[in-house]
């Protein structure tokens, strides 16, 4: 379908068809089509082919999206080899007594049915396997402190709490020695923090092993702190085989 066409009135400049004589908007006359110049119709078709050629460049035009990138491969966790405990750890864990432990030392004796080491205590390792099973009874814990409350019943039940651990001494000796048996003398010193300063083990000569054994364990050993720091004390440690 033809469509009209148009051109600019001289008078206001407003489209007006070319076969128009006078602007039906100022009623100005038209000059004739000659001065003009050529007039353009455009067709239907022609402007949706301008209109699509535009579309299409503005699309070439356009800049391309950037690929995404691929997310990084997950690492495989590796889990570090757990650190075997150190001796000392051991020794330490063995025979340190916290704070709670150190507190109940202030409970009444022990009955003396109830004082021979190991009493509600699961076995040694070498009882065991078989070995000869032997005893640690911790006899009377003596201060030499004088004219001040003195911390020999604490110190008493805090061996007696630990004694399995000095039997375990005895008895790895007890194996090459089925005779072995003596009282061991501990003289010590605590300080102001519960732990022992000084430490000096003599008796049961027969073994050099068991004296250096349960002289190291009860210097790891915590105590409640005495009431005038540093004090010191002798324990007795009785050693004899299990009838």
């Amino acid at each position: 379908m033809s469509m009209d066409a148009f051109r600019l009135c001289d008078g206001c400049n407003r489209h007006v068809k070319t076969s128009a004589d006078r602007c039906p908007f100022c009623d100005s006359p038209c000059a004739a089509r000659a001065s003009r110049g050529p007039e353009w119709s455009w067709s239907g078709a022609t402007r949706a082919t301008l209109v699509a050629a535009a579309m299409a460049g503005c699309e070439s035009a356009r800049p391309a999206p950037a690929p995404m990138a691929a997310p990084p491969a997950a690492q495989p966790t590796v889990t570090p080899p757990a650190s075997e405990p150190t001796v000392a750890a051991i020794a330490d864990a063995a025979v340190e007594v916290d704070a709670a432990t150190a507190a109940m030392a202030a409970a009444p004796r022990l009955e003396p049915a109830m004082m021979a080491v190991g009493y509600g205590a699961p076995p040694s390792e070498y009882a065991r396997e078989g070995a000869v099973r032997g005893r640690a009874l911790v006899r009377e814990v003596d201060s030499e402190s004088v004219g001040v409350p003195t911390s020999e019943r604490a110190v008493s039940s805090v061996l007696r709490m630990r004694a399995p651990v000095l039997r375990n001494c005895y008895e790895r000796e007890l194996r090459s020695n089925p005779t072995l048996a003596g009282v061991l003398s501990i003289r010590f010193v605590i300080d102001a923090a519960g732990r022992v300063s000084e430490l000096r083990a003599s008796g049961l000569d027969q073994s050099e092993a068991v004296r250096s054994c349960v002289g190291a364990i009860v210097r790891r050993m915590v105590f409640p702190v005495p009431a005038r720091p540093p004090e010191t004390l002798t324990a007795n440690v009785r050693f004899e085989p299990e009838s």
